[in-house]
């Protein structure tokens, strides 16, 4: 399948565009090697992205990625340490930037996500601002952020958990193998998702107007067994809410804790009612705290322990408990800072604006 890349490059362009016969602009993540992690290259093409889906009319906006062991998992964390602060400050407004920019598309331009493999941090966020979201069986979400010192994706766990009814969304879907062998040789199962996965992409991007692809979505016309996620979710029960909650009380065990006073602050700010101010007071009490957190000697410490050169060893954080985090005055500043963060802006620039923009930002 051709595809046409948004930046021209030497080597394989890490995103790639193209507008099918029916007017779906599909916006597919390439870069199978590094789990399409987002670069700050990657960030700037889907604004651009948004910006042509909703000035040329497009049919649809298609969110893909390239191999199948990952949709997104998350920001390049290894390319925003190695930025100065102001830049990894810079990184992280445009990409909260591209999240509610995404969402607002909704209203004019169905956007869907279609995801096979991880789906985990920013990537997670870039899924979760789509209106309808569709992943494979073998797929995964969460947002490992807190040992990264990140806050959690506050609007993303609002979605997961069903909590957020003012938006009415469609949901997140699962897309189940076509065998009905639950329990197939990997590789049978591997060819099955595939085909279903290569089905249901087929199927939307063959269609020629939002209504047309809206339909489509709606009325269960994709030729795979899609399952709603609320209804596996009610099928499982508390078993299944009690093992989500010892996964993230094993993991907070490792995680920043002063980050953790942030996620939780986070969690318990008052949101309004109206969707897109919903999202974007949670967006923007999000980023000021990842813009804070990111320029912290914690922040290095943590890549060193996830990516880096101590990769799966405890970090040694500055803190030893909650309690001593709270105590400290530069942590209660930092949440002070979450409590006054602003609502996230929505920046409705032309696509000539957006270029300009994006190569100031790599000058900087």
């Amino acid at each position: 399948m051709l595809l046409l890349s948004l930046h021209a490059c030497a080597t394989a362009p890490p995103l790639l565009t193209r507008r099918h016969p029916g007017g779906v602009l599909e916006v597919r993540l390439n870069r199978p090697s590094k789990l399409n992690a987002l670069s700050s290259e990657m960030v700037d093409g889907l604004r651009e992205a948004v910006v042509a889906a909703r000035e040329e009319g497009a049919s649809g906006l298609l969110l893909t990625a390239s191999g199948d062991r990952a949709f997104c998992a998350g920001g390049d964390i290894r390319q925003v340490a190695a930025m100065p602060p102001q830049q990894r400050r810079d990184f992280l407004r445009r990409e909260y930037s591209l999240m509610i920019e995404l969402f607002a598309l909704r209203d004019s331009v169905p956007v869907v996500a279609l995801a096979d493999g991880l789906i985990f941090g920013a990537g997670a966020g870039l899924f979760m601002a789509a209106e309808t979201r569709i992943a494979s069986a073998p797929s995964s979400l969460a947002m490992p952020g807190k040992p990264l010192t990140a806050a959690q994706h506050r609007h993303s766990a609002q979605h997961v958990c069903g909590a957020d009814e003012t938006e009415r969304q469609p949901g997140q879907r699962s897309l189940p193998s076509t065998s009905d062998a639950a329990e197939a040789v990997q590789a049978e199962t591997s060819r099955e998702t595939g085909a279903a996965v290569q089905a249901t992409y087929s199927s939307l991007v063959d269609c020629s107007s939002a209504a047309e692809l809206r339909d489509t979505i709606g009325e269960g016309r994709l030729p795979a067994r899609l399952c709603d996620a609320a209804e596996a979710a009610e099928a499982k029960g508390d078993l299944g809410l009690a093992s989500w909650a010892r996964d993230t009380r094993a993991s907070s065990a490792w995680a920043s804790p002063a980050a953790l006073l942030v996620a939780l602050e986070c969690l318990q700010l008052p949101l309004p009612e109206e969707p897109l101010a919903r999202r974007a007071a949670a967006l923007g009490a999000e980023l000021a705290a990842n813009q804070a957190l990111v320029c912290r000697d914690e922040f290095a410490e943590g890549v060193a322990c996830a990516v880096g050169e101590r990769k799966g060893q405890p970090p040694r954080w500055e803190h030893a408990s909650v309690e001593e985090a709270e105590g400290d005055p530069a942590v209660q500043r930092l949440l002070d800072a979450v409590r006054r963060a602003p609502p996230l802006d929505l920046e409705l620039e032309s696509a000539d604006e957006r270029r300009s923009a994006a190569g100031r930002s790599l000058e900087s």
